[in-house]
């Protein structure tokens, strides 16, 4: 039987710093990387800690919000959904409600590459001390569309997204100050998610002011309707004045070994009325910048009239996160989403039959894994199919292993 970890609770920052282990919050990244194999070693639970799971205002009208604090909590703070609605929607629109209630905004940060390479015992990759990427050369239609790193596979967190969007400082053990791009870098690590040193703490995020007169939205674009992990993710803050478009902050994630920030397609948008041609426009920039790891072809053309198509009529799904206004008259939509989705190679052909052909769903023949055929879902010769192809469970006719 395995020996259970060593489990440290502590109740200070000053104790989290200093214990040795690996740190656990709301879990729900944790011991999905426990369950595979990818994680062990002594644990640290700050769950416990004082003071990190509230949302504080000063009196500028900036929030605090503690890393303890749960995603619910940030999408349910009638507060936060009034200042910071790009905010809200991001940590309302992701997961499951019973992931939004366990999941802390540090966790939603500091999670750890979503990668099955990486999340696999049996590999041993850039982000578990290997020395390649096996996304590169191997399945990587969810790789990076902007490929700025030796590893392809793109940062999870929507949470980060969002906060590069509104600007927003960590504070590190209680102390130090640091931006979301000096928490994440530029991505060009491929062994790192984040900057963070062992024996430091992520305590606090700290927004600027609310912006007079923001309307915000967040989208994201997902295979199913729901809890699944964003193909391409977005965020726009918009504040018009006289028909003008006053500031602008575009943020996109999912798409590269960090969250980006598009301050090509703000510069486009501020100073324009805010119309459909101008959202077009600044739009089409928003693919600019290195190339996807994989080159783009004609086979994602389906996704992109899937896409394209009214929510009502696309099977893969458009989250709306509720979006607060429209930005320009009909056009509900963030400049970029569209065109970075279909920069994606999602629906390929050549994968869909690799799959098909791992799996066997030729009627009438073995699957085979590793080598070896699964016989247990074989037609034995002689007995006639069912209708959709499956055989009648007589003791005459049931499926049994050859012979050795």
């Amino acid at each position: 039987m395995t020996n259970a970890p060593e489990l440290t609770q502590v109740t200070t920052v000053e104790q989290a710093a200093q214990a040795k282990g690996e740190i656990r919050a709301g879990g729900t990244d944790f011991q999905d990387r426990r369950r595979h194999q990818v994680s062990s070693g002594p644990i640290v639970d700050i769950h416990r800690l004082p003071g990190l799971s509230a949302i504080d205002w000063d009196e500028r009208g900036a929030a605090r919000i503690g890393t303890l604090t749960t995603l619910t909590t940030i999408a349910s703070d009638p507060r936060l959904r009034d200042a910071y609605p790009g905010l809200a929607q991001a940590a309302g629109g992701l997961a499951t409600p019973q992931i939004r209630a366990m999941a802390t905004l540090g966790g939603s940060l500091l999670q750890r590459s979503r990668c099955w390479y990486a999340r696999h015992p049996e590999f041993r990759c850039y982000q578990r001390g290997g020395d390649r990427c096996f996304a590169r050369d191997g399945e990587h239609e969810h790789g990076v569309v902007f490929d700025t790193s030796p590893c392809v596979h793109p940062h999870p967190s929507t949470m980060g997204m969002a906060l590069i969007g509104y600007e927003a400082l960590v504070e590190v053990n209680g102390a130090q100050w640091r931006t979301m791009e000096q928490l994440y870098g530029d991505g060009s690590d491929p062994t790192r998610d984040h900057r963070l040193e062992e024996g430091e703490l992520l305590t606090t995020v700290q927004l600027p002011p609310p912006v007079a007169g923001e309307r915000a939205a967040y989208f994201r674009a997902i295979q199913r309707r729901e809890a699944e992990w964003a193909i391409v993710e977005a965020m726009t803050r918009l504040c018009v004045q006289d028909g003008v478009i006053t500031f602008a902050r575009v943020t996109v994630g999912a798409v590269a070994r960090v969250p980006r920030r598009l301050k090509h397609v703000e510069a486009a948008l501020i100073g324009q009325p805010p119309t459909a041609v101008t959202l077009e426009q600044a739009a089409a920039l928003a693919t600019a910048g290195p190339a996807p790891c994989h080159t783009p072809s004609t086979r994602c053309a389906s996704f992109a009239a899937r896409f394209l198509r009214p929510s009502s009529e696309r099977r893969s799904a458009v989250h709306p996160g509720r979006p607060v206004d429209r930005l320009a008259g009909d056009q509900q939509r963030i400049p970029g989403v569209r065109e970075l989705a279909c920069q994606r190679d999602l629906l390929s052909a050549a994968h869909r039959r690799r799959h098909k052909e791992r799996c066997g769903r030729v009627r009438g023949h073995p699957r085979v894994f590793s080598g070896k055929p699964d016989w247990k879902h074989s037609r034995p010769s002689g007995t006639t199919s069912r209708p959709g192809g499956r055989t009648p469970r007589s003791s005459s006719n049931r499926t049994r292993r050859p012979p050795a």
